[in-house]
């Protein structure tokens, strides 16, 4: 799916908590404009940016992974 429609939307995502868990105040503020009826395209790149430059995206992608791997043990211990 494109990269903006979360933001568009102003869903609430792991992505997104993240993100604010680790940004400065203008960093929040902006991450805050999501959801607004008249995001532009340059607000979008930039909240994606923040996601990515305090590492949000990055830990999102490393507790996927976790899981994931989590998930596989478990199954190769079914007997089934």
């Amino acid at each position: 799916k494109p990269v903006g429609d979360d933001l568009r939307e102003g869903k609430f995502t792991l992505l997104i908590a993240e993100a604010l868990e680790r940004a400065n105040e203008d960093e929040k503020a902006l991450l805050d404009l999501r959801g607004k009826n008249d995001l532009t395209s340059d607000e979008i790149v930039a909240m994606v940016n923040v996601v990515e430059s305090v590492g949000a995206l990055k830990a999102v992608e490393e507790r996927i992974q976790e899981l994931y791997d989590e998930s596989m043990i478990a199954l190769e211990k079914l007997d089934l």
